[in-house]
This record gives C-alpha cells, sequence and structure tokens, in this order.
C-alpha cells in the first residue's frame, strides 16, 4: 500500500480527495495511520482536510501519533494540524503516543507545545499513562515540559503510585527527584509504598524508604505496608521494612497483624521472621482469631507447627476466640494432629469447651478425624463429657457413621450406652440416621440393643421409621424385639406402615411382628397404612391376615379412613377384598 503514484494519478482525474468511508476514514487518515508520508504530502497539496475525523473522533494525528510516525506527525503539524484534538475516548495525540512508549512523536508534540496535563476520561493524563508503563525516557519529557507530577486521577492515583505498584523502580525514583509526593495516598488510602509492597517490589519499596516514604503509613481499611507484604508472602520487602522500623504489631481494621496475616495465608518464611523479630503469638483479631487459629482453620500445618513451638517461651496457648474455641479446639475440628500434638506438648487444656459446649474431642469426632481423635484420647480427654445439646463424641461419630473414629473412643473407655438430651443413645442416634457401619460397631461392641430414649423410642423403631432397611436387618438379625411400642403405643410395623417402607413392612412381618396390636387414636397398622395413602402396605398387611374390618375407638374402620383421606386406590382394593370375602362366606355356606 501507499503508492503515491497511483495516488497523484486518481486525484488527477478528480477523485474526492476529501471521501469518508463506512467507518468514516478519509484517505489522510488511513496514510497517516500507515505511515505514508510521500502520500500524505501529496493529499495535504490536494486539499486534504486534517480536522476530519472516523467514527472513533480519531483525525490524522492522533492515529499517526498512536502508531509512532514520526515524519507523518512532523508533516500534519508543519501543515497546521491541532495537537490537542481529543478523540471519543478523551485521547489527544499526546495520550495516544505516550500509551504506546512513542519517545520520538512524544518529543514532537511537545515541542509543539502540545498540552501536557491534558485529562482523559477517568482523568488519565500522559505522565500517569507513560508511568504506569514504566516507560522512564517519556515520563522525563513530560516532567521537563511542565507535566505535574502529582496530578492524580479520578481515584485519586498519582503517577508515583501507578509506577511503583508495578514495579518501575527507575520511574519511581525519577517521579520522586521531580518532587513526587510519597504520601500521596488513592481514594482506597493506598500509597506508593504500600501498593509496591502489597506486590512485592523490594527495589521499589526500598527506593522509597530511602526516600523518605514514611515506614508506618497506612493504607485501605487500615493495612500497612508490613501486613501487605506479609499477606502476600514478600520476604524481602518484609525484611526491608523491619529494617526500616516498621510497627511489627501493627493492627488493620479488623485486627489482623502481620503475624495473622502471614499464617493466614500458611507463608513460612515470613512468619518465622516476623516471631524472630519479635512478633506476639497472643494477639488476636476482633473476631478473636490468632496467628494460630488462623493457620490451624486453613490446615497450614506447617505454619502452625512454626507458631505453636514458640509457646515454650512463653504466651497463652488456652487463648479463646469469642466462640469459645482455643487453638486446640480448631486444630482438632481440622485434623490437624500434628498441631495438636505439639500444642499438648506445651501445656494446652484437653477440656476447655466452646460456648455449646463442644470439646476438642467432640469436634474432632464429629468430624470423622482418625488421628486427633486417637491423639486425644490417649492423651486424657474427658469421652463422655456432653454438649449443650447432650450430644458426646461418640454419639457424633456415631451419626457421621465414622466406624473407626467409634472403635477408637470405645476402646478408650467411652460409655456404649451413654444417654444424652432425651435419652438419646449412640446407637439410637446411629440407627435413625441410617448408618450402618456405626450401628454395628455398637452392637458388635455390647450396646444394650433394646435402649429407649424418653419417648420409648427404640432403634429398631428410629430405623423403621425412617426406612433404613439394612439397620432394621441388622437389628432383628441381632435380636432387637421386633413388637416393642413407644410411649404412644407405636411399633417398629406401624411406623413402617405409616411411611410406606413395603420392604420393612415385609421384614417385620417375616420376623414374627404382630398386627393386631393397638395404636394411638387408637389405630392398628392397617387403618395406619389407609389413612396414609400405603395401598403396597394395605395389601401386605391384609394378605398377611389383618383384620379388614377391624375398628378403633371411635368406630373408624380402614375403609372409612380410606375414604375420609380420599385415598380412591385403596378404597377401590378394600371393597374389591370384601366383596371376596362375602363371595368366599357364599360358597362355604352352599357347601
Amino acid at each position: 500500500m501507499g503508492h503515491n503514484e497511483v495516488v497523484k494519478v486518481l486525484l488527477g482525474y478528480g477523485a474526492a480527495v476529501n471521501y469518508s468511508g463506512p467507518n468514516g476514514d478519509t484517505a489522510l487518515i488511513i496514510a497517516s495511520g500507515k505511515g505514508h508520508s510521500d502520500v500524505v504530502k501529496t493529499l495535504l497539496k490536494s486539499g486534504a482536510i486534517m480536522d476530519f475525523v472516523d467514527e472513533k473522533g480519531d483525525n490524522a494525528l492522533i492515529v499517526a501519533s498512536r502508531n509512532g510516525y514520526e515524519a507523518v506527525v512532523k508533516l500534519l503539524i508543519r501543515n497546521g494540524a491541532s495537537v490537542d484534538v481529543v478523540n471519543n475516548e478523551g485521547y489527544t495525540a499526546l495520550i495516544a503516543a505516550s500509551m504506546e512508549n512513542h519517545s520520538k512523536v512524544v518529543a514532537v508534540l511537545l515541542k509543539r507545545k502540545a498540552s501536557v496535563d491534558k485529562k482523559r476520561e477517568k482523568g488519565e493524563t500522559a505522565l500517569l499513562i507513560a508511568s504506569e508503563r514504566g516507560n522512564c525516557e517519556i515520563v522525563k519529557l513530560l516532567l521537563q515540559n511542565g507535566g505535574s507530577v502529582d496530578l492524580a486521577d479520578e481515584n485519586d492515583t498519582t503517577a508515583l503510585i501507578r509506577a511503583a505498584g508495578n514495579g518501575y523502580t527507575n520511574v519511581v525514583k525519577l517521579l520522586v527527584t521531580w518532587g513526587a509526593s510519597t504520601a500521596a495516598a488513592d481514594h482506597l488510602g493506598m500509597t506508593a509504598l504500600t501498593r509496591a509492597s502489597e506486590e512485592g517490589h523490594v527495589d521499589v519499596v526500598e527506593a522509597l524508604l530511602v526516600r523518605g516514604a514514611e515506614v508506618n503509613t497506612r493504607g485501605r481499611k487500615g493495612v500497612t505496608a508490613l501486613l501487605l507484604a506479609s499477606e502476600g508472602g514478600h520476604i524481602q520487602v518484609v525484611e526491608l521494612l523491619l529494617k526500616h522500623g516498621a510497627a511489627i504489631d501493627s493492627v488493620d481494621e479488623v485486627g489482623d497483624t502481620p503475624l495473622i496475616a502471614a499464617a493466614n495465608n500458611g507463608n513460612d518464611v515470613v512468619v518465622r521472621v516476623l516471631l524472630d523479630s519479635g512478633a506476639s503469638i497472643d494477639l488476636a483479631n476482633k473476631d478473636g482469631w490468632t496467628a494460630l487459629m488462623s493457620a490451624s482453620a486453613k490446615k497450614f500445618t506447617h505454619t502452625a507447627k512454626i507458631i505453636s513451638s514458640r509457646f515454650q517461651h512463653g504466651g497463652d496457648i488456652d487463648k479463646q476466640r469469642l466462640n469459645g474455641a482455643t487453638a486446640l479446639f480448631i486444630a482438632s475440628e481440622n485434623g490437624q494432629h500434628k498441631v495438636a500434638s505439639q500444642l499438648l506438648k506445651y501445656g494446652a487444656s484437653l477440656d476447655i469447651a466452646d460456648k455449646v459446649g463442644n470439646t476438642p474431642l467432640i469436634v474432632a469426632a464429629s468430624n470423622g478425624h482418625v488421628e486427633t481423635v486417637k491423639l486425644l484420647a490417649k492423651r486424657g480427654a474427658p469421652l463422655d463429657v456432653l454438649n449443650n445439646y447432650g450430644w458426646s463424641a461418640l454419639m457424633y461419630a456415631a451419626n457421621g457413621n465414622y466406624d473407626v473414629v467409634m472403635a477408637t473412643l470405645l476402646e478408650n473407655g467411652a460409655n456404649i450406652d451413654k444417654q444424652g438430651q432425651n435419652g438419646s443413645t449412640p446407637l439410637l442416634i446411629a440407627s435413625a440416621k441410617g448408618a450402618i457401619d456405626a450401628v454395628q460397631v455398637l452392637v458388635f461392641r455390647g450396646a444394650w440393643i433394646d435402649c429407649a430414649s424418653a419417648d420409648g423410642s427404640t432403634p429398631l423403631l428410629q430405623a423403621a421409621e425412617h426406612g433404613h432397611e439394612a439397620v432394621v436387618r441388622f437389628l432383628v438379625d441381632n435380636g432387637a424385639s421386633v413388637d416393642l411400642t413407644d410411649k404412644d403405643g407405636w411399633s417398629a410395623l406401624t411406623k413402617a406402615s405409616e411411611n410406606g417402607y413395603t420392604d420393612i413392612v415385609a421384614m417385620l412381618l417375616e420376623k414374627g411382628a404382630a398386627i393386631e396390636e393397638q395404636q394411638p387414636n387408637p389405630f392398628d397398622d392397617l387403618i395406619v397404612a389407609c389413612a396414609n395413602g400405603r395401598l403396597d402396605v394395605v395389601r401386605l398387611l391384609i394378605a398377611s391376615g389383618a383384620a379388614i374390618n377391624s375398628e378403633d375407638d371411635n368406630g373408624n374402620t380402614p375403609l372409612l379412613v380410606a375414604a375420609a383421606k380420599g385415598h380412591a386406590d385403596i378404597v377401590a382394593f378394600l371393597l374389591e377384598v370384601a366383596c371376596q370375602l362375602k363371595q368366599q362366606i357364599a360358597k362355604a355356606g352352599r357347601r
């Protein structure tokens, strides 16, 4: 492209020099953007208008500047192009050239008195853009031509903050030399130092500190440079800040210290350096979290071990969160048995509970952490203590079907039939949950198979009510009484009938469960099944000998109950059975 002779011929035959295409491009804009200076010269001599813009608002000078065509820029300016025209996005030729790092074009534009502090949308200037991109040459040119060193964008970000955040040390040094304020902060309160520290730019941090930046300045939400560097694991920055007097236990708005921030992110090396430099291991944030608790909760085992080892030299190892949890509690809850072991070595208490009465052993058991449970039990943790809900460690393990945890607790002396709130036992809880492994462990280790809760419910009733067929089968095979009832008179058969568990009903009948036991209201099994629309159960009960015309104390029969509840399929079935019975009776009478 750029065939100047062809252009001349076309113009000679009357081609419109200022014709614009669908996007508003003119020949001059296109040639300028491609750097074809000879074509540009021809077009200008033929009357091309330099102020025409395309659909983006770009004129010939802006596109030439953006693409770095120095010769074209000079040519356009010599022919009277305005250097400060702004496109639709607020770009001038100077801003466009600065953004694309065309230093020679920037020099030409500045020589022609381009507005150095002109702002585009969001308040960006050429200096802000060049600083963010690390172009030291352009930054210097802009400053030498009157660029305001501390002029900020709409977020109050200065050139120094931008350069520091991106790690451009030479630009930072240059800006400070020209008087840039190291104390200037953006809308979040972040200074050049806090930005550089957050990103781990150690050379920038050093340059700023040497040039007077305040080491303990605070950024967003009260964070310091040291806290940000610690959080990010930037060890060289951390060491440098400490060397320059950074407050080691400074806290942000939520109470986090550099040590807590480092521990919360598993930054082992930073944690060690902070501790060696005197950071307090006992400080907690506003939610009560210490560094050790944070590391344990995040399962940063090595970090937690580093911190916990320091308790041999003192510190409150049993410090509690707002909810009462200790470091040992949190380590146990998260299965950090190595951390727990170290805490116990330095005197952590086994029996401090949180505000709902949970102990380290209870939370370890409830989460199925076998090794932690083994450790705590071996060290003498109270095995049968109940929390505020009346549950023990063994109960939680049973509820979670954690058979190995249960075996560990029982081997260490946990009471297998310990009753909690409402008379619940581990076996009752496991049966209700359908935790077959837990049920087997308990029964094989001697749990009372017919134990009852305060309302008289047995393990078999619980399993039958909740439809746990495998548990029901195991319990009856191991001697559970099939006809025991709760205090309301409900049996396992009635519970299964009510909920439509046909296979369990069949199993119980096979094991000899009695059909005609009276139930509440009082209902028998067949009436209960009819009332709840359990057709398959109704069929099974009648086939097993249930009386189709049985009545409760109010005179209700299976047919009346089914009709009242709107179960048409059961009504039809009962009438069919009754009809068959009449036919059988009539036939028997004729004999």
